[in-house]
C-alpha cells in the first residue's frame, strides 16, 4: 500500500543561508501513524514539518501526498489538501487576539465555505473534544498558555482532519496541561487520525509510536514501536464553484472584513476619519462652489438686464429717426428705451450762473432725454416728474441732476436751485441716484436740441434678465436689415461665454481638489493597511494553513479598503453638507446642493478606499504561508 506522506530526497535551503536546511530526506508516513520529530534547535525540524504540511515547497527532491506528486500541483490543490485533510498546531497558537475563542475555531470551517447551518455543531464538537468548551465565548487575548494551545488544538480538530500536524504544542505548558494534550494526541491517534508532532519534549515523543530524529537538516535515526495502520487516504476533490457556495464565501468574507475593522478599532477609525476628512473637504468644496456659481450666475443675470446704448457710426447721420425708438421698443425682450443727446462737459458748459467762473465745476456733462428715459435707465423718480420732460413749453426749463452733478454744483435735493447749460437757466426739480448719467445734468430732448449744440444721439434699452445679448445682435437688423453696420450697440456682454467660463473654472477646481483629495485619501489609506498586514502576518498564515485560497486573503483586504472607503465616504458627505449649511448660513446666502457632485465626493472614498487596498491586498497574498506563521 502506498504511504501516506513520502519525501524521497528532499532538499530545502532559505536564501542567504550558509547551509540547507533539509539534505536529502527520504521517508515515508503511513495512514494512522503517530510519528514524533525530535531533535536539537535548528536541526529543522519545524521546516521539515512545515514541507510535510505543504506550508512550504521543497527545492529539490519530491513529494507525494496520497500517491500524488506535489511538485505538479496547483496552488489550489494544495490549499484544498490542507483544508479537508489536514489540521495545524502551531508553537505559538496564533490566535485572532480581538476574537472569541468560537470566532477563532471557526476559521477552517471559513476556509471550507462550509453550510452555516453545520458550523455550530461542528465547534461544539471540537471544542468539548478540546476541552475548552467552557471558555467559548472568552476572548483569544484573555486565555491562558494551556487555554491558547487547547482553542488551537480544536481549530485543528473541527475540519475532521486525517492528519494532524503540531509544532511544539506543549512547549509552553504546565505538566497539568501537556499531560491532557498527551492525552488528546493518544485519543485522536486510536481513532484512527495520523499525527505528526515535532517537539523538545521526551515525554510526549515517548508517547508516538515512532520517532525520527533530525540534525543539520538530515534524519539521523528513525524508529517504529508499531506496525503502519491499513488506512485509506481519500481522494481530495476540489469543490464545485455553485452560487450557494460562492454566496457563503461572499458573505463569509464580507463579515471577516468587518470583523478585523472591529477588532483594532482605533486603527479602523483613523482610516474611516481620513477618508471623512477628505470626502468632506470636497464635498463642501463642490457645493460650495456651486453656492458661489449660482451667486455669480445671479450676478450675470443682474449683468444681462442692465441697458444696452445704440448709437450711430455712419457719419452721414447725427439723429435717429422717428421710428427708430418705436421699432427698437416692439423687439421681444425689450422693458423700455429712450433717446438721450448727449453733451461733452466742454460743449455744455454747466454751472450755476449764466457766465463761465472760474469756480465752476469742468465734469458735469449734460444729456437731453424723454420721460420714457427715466424707466429705461430704471432711475426711480415719480411719474409726474417724468412725464413734465415730454411736456410743451415746461418741459423746455426743468432739469434732474445725478447726484455726482448736484455734489459737484452744490446742490442739495429738495432746495430750490437753478443750473446753467450754456447760458440757458433750468430749474432743478429733482436730484436722483442716475447710474451711469449720475455726473450729467438731465434736459429734455427739445430743450437740448434748442441749445443748438453738436450732439451725440443715443438711445438707451432695458431689456429683460438673459436677453441682452440676443436683444444687441438684432437692433442693427431691425433698425436696417440691409445695411445693418450703421448702427452699433454697447453694454452686452457675451453672456453664455461668461457662464460657460465660469463653470469651467468651478469645474477645473472640483476636479483638481478631487484628484488631490483623492491622492492624500489612497496614499495614506495604502500606508494604514500595509502596517496593518505586518501586523497581521499571523492571522494571514492561519487562514492559508486553514485552506483559504490566496484570492480570498486578497478579497479579505479589498474587502476592508472597501468598506473603510464606503464609511469614510458617508460621514464625509454629511460632514460636507453640514460645512456647506453653516458656512452659508454664516454669509446669509441660500445653500446649494449638487446631487452628482455628492455621489463624486461619495466616489471618491470609496474608489480611494478600493484603490488603496490594491497594493497591500496584492502583497498579502504573496506571503508564505510558513513565513507568516514563523513571524
Amino acid at each position: 500500500m502506498l504511504p501516506l506522506l513520502r519525501l524521497q530526497q528532499v532538499e530545502r535551503t532559505y536564501t542567504g543561508a550558509a547551509a540547507p536546511a533539509l539534505h536529502d530526506i527520504t521517508l515515508d508516513i503511513h495512514a494512522g501513524e503517530y510519528v514524533a520529530i525530535v531533535g536539537p534547535s535548528g536541526a529543522g525540524k519545524s521546516t521539515l514539518l512545515n514541507v510535510l504540511a505543504l506550508l512550504d515547497s521543497p527545492d529539490g527532491g519530491s513529494y507525494a501526498v496520497g500517491g500524488k506528486e506535489m511538485a505538479h500541483a496547483s496552488d489550489r490543490q494544495r490549499q484544498q489538501l490542507r483544508s479537508q485533510r489536514f489540521g495545524f498546531v502551531f508553537q505559538h497558537s496564533n490566535a485572532l487576539e480581538a476574537r472569541t475563542v468560537t470566532k477563532n475555531v471557526e476559521v477552517p470551517l471559513i476556509s471550507q465555505s462550509v453550510p452555516f447551518e453545520e458550523r455550530g455543531a461542528a465547534i461544539f464538537d471540537a471544542l468539548e473534544q478540546a476541552n475548552i468548551g467552557h471558555r467559548a465565548q472568552h476572548v483569544a487575548r484573555l486565555l491562558s498558555g494551556g487555554e491558547r494551545q487547547r482553542m488551537a488544538i480544536a481549530r485543528a480538530l473541527v475540519g475532521k482532519p486525517q492528519v494532524l500536524f503540531l509544532d511544539e504544542p506543549t512547549g509552553n505548558l504546565d505538566e497539568s496541561n501537556a499531560r491532557h494534550i498527551f492525552d488528546l494526541l493518544s485519543e485522536l491517534n486510536a481513532s484512527g487520525v495520523t499525527i505528526v508532532v515535532v517537539t523538545h519534549d521526551a515525554a510526549l515523543a515517548a508517547e508516538a509510536s515512532r520517532q525520527i530524529t533530525v540534525a543539520e537538516g538530515t534524519v539521523v535515526s528513525d524508529t517504529s514501536s508499531l506496525p503502519p495502520q491499513t488506512i485509506e487516504f481519500g481522494r481530495t476533490e476540489i469543490p464545485s464553484a455553485t452560487k450557494r457556495r460562492w454566496l457563503r464565501a461572499a458573505i463569509d468574507d464580507v463579515c471577516e472584513a468587518a470583523w478585523s475593522l472591529w477588532d483594532n478599532p482605533g486603527r479602523s477609525l483613523v482610516a474611516i476619519l481620513t477618508t471623512a476628512i477628505a470626502v468632506a473637504g470636497l464635498s463642501a468644496t463642490v457645493n460650495l462652489s456651486l453656492s458661489a456659481s449660482n451667486q455669480v450666475d445671479s450676478l450675470i443675470s443682474d449683468a444681462a438686464s442692465s441697458n444696452l446704448r445704440v448709437a450711430l457710426t455712419d457719419p452721414r447721420m447725427d439723429t435717429f429717426s422717428d421710428d427708430s425708438l418705436l421699432t427698437i421698443s416692439a423687439i421681444d425682450g425689450v422693458v423700455a428705451a429712450g433717446r438721450a443727446d448727449l453733451y461733452a462737459p466742454a460743449d455744455a458748459r454747466v454751472g450755476r450762473y449764466a457766465a463761465a467762473l472760474p469756480g465752476d465745476p469742468g465734469g458735469v456733462g449734460a444729456v437731453g432725454i424723454s420721460g420714457g428715459t427715466f424707466a429705461t435707465l430704471d432711475i426711480h423718480i415719480a411719474e409726474n416728474v417724468a412725464s413734465l420732460f415730454d411736456a410743451p413749453i415746461i418741459g423746455e426749463r426743468i432739469a434732474v441732476l445725478g447726484e455726482e452733478a448736484a455734489d459737484s454744483l452744490g446742490i442739495i435735493d429738495g432746495v430750490e436751485a437753478v443750473v446753467f447749460v450754456t447760458g440757458v437757466p433750468f430749474d432743478v426739480i429733482a436730484v436722483v441716484n442716475a447710474a451711469s448719467l449720475n455726473s450729467d445734468v438731465m434736459i429734455s430732448n427739445q430743450a437740448a436740441a434748442n441749445l443748438g449744440l453738436q450732439t451725440r444721439q443715443e438711445i438707451i434699452v432695458r431689456t429683460k434678465p438673459g436677453h441682452s445679448s440676443a436683444i444687441a445682435d438684432a437692433i442693427p437688423i431691425s433698425l436696417d436689415a440691409v445695411s445693418p453696420g450703421r448702427y452699433s450697440v454697447a453694454g452686452a456682454a457675451n453672456l453664455a461665454q461668461l457662464r460657460s467660463s465660469v463653470a469651467t473654472s468651478f469645474n477645473v477646481l472640483t476636479l483638481v481638489v478631487a484628484a488631490v483629495l483623492l491622492a492624500a485619501t489612497i496614499g495614506t489609506i495604502a500606508a494604514m493597511m500595509s502596517s496593518n498586514i505586518r501586523q497581521r502576518h499571523g492571522e494571514i498564515g492561519i487562514r492559508m494553513a486553514t485552506g483559504t485560497h490566496r484570492s480570498r486573503i486578497g478579497a479579505l483586504f479589498m474587502i476592508e479598503g472597501f468598506v473603510i472607503g464606503l464609511s469614510g465616504a458617508v460621514v464625509g458627505t454629511i460632514a460636507g453638507i453640514t460645512i456647506v449649511i453653516l458656512a452659508s448660513a454664516f454669509q446669509g446666502n441660500a445653500p446649494f446642493f449638487d446631487f452628482l457632485g455628492m455621489l463624486l465626493a461619495l466616489a471618491v472614498g470609496v474608489v480611494g478606499g478600493v484603490v488603496a487596498a490594491i497594493l497591500p491586498s496584492w502583497r498579502a497574498t504573496r506571503i508564505e504561508p510558513a513565513e507568516a506563521i514563523r513571524s
